[in-house]
């Protein structure tokens, strides 16, 4: 998690969280990866799906 100290203008620290949305990418993109690079193994094998 992708986080910062931030100093308000009390002087004191605060802890500034940055939005979810890399995380949500990387979750979504990484997968979508595996199925395509699984479609494209075996097709090359002469296969399909169904194998």
């Amino acid at each position: 998690m992708l986080s910062r100290a931030i100093i308000d203008a009390s002087g004191g620290k605060t802890v500034e969280w940055y939005t979810p949305g890399m995380l949500t990418i990387w979750l979504t993109l990484v997968p979508v990866a595996i199925l395509v690079l699984t479609f494209v193994y075996t097709m090359a094998n002469g296969d399909s799906l169904e194998a």
